[in-house]
C-alpha cells in the first residue's frame, strides 16, 4: 500500500462535507478511526490492503474484517 495523504475527521462530520473538502488532496478519508500503535497500524494497513482489488476508487471500511471493506 503506497503512503499517501490521509486525512482523518471526527464521526459527527457529514460524509458530502468530507469529501468536498479533502477528497482532492487525500488517497484515504478515515471517518472517526483511533489509529493504533505503529506496529499494529503497519499489521492493520497490510491486511486492508490484501483484501482490496487493485487500484480501487473508493474503500469505505465498517471493520476489519472482509466483509465490512467495500471498493
Amino acid at each position: 500500500m503506497n503512503v499517501e495523504p490521509v486525512v482523518l475527521t471526527a464521526p459527527e462530520n457529514a460524509l458530502s462535507d468530507i469529501i468536498f473538502r479533502e477528497s482532492a488532496d487525500a488517497s484515504l478519508v478515515m471517518l472517526g478511526f483511533e489509529l493504533p500503535d505503529s506496529e499494529q497500524y503497519k499489521a492493520w494497513a497490510e491486511h486492508l490492503s490484501a483484501l482490496m482489488p487493485p487500484d480501487p476508487d473508493v474503500v469505505l471500511v465498517h471493520g476489519t474484517g472482509k466483509e465490512d471493506i467495500f471498493c
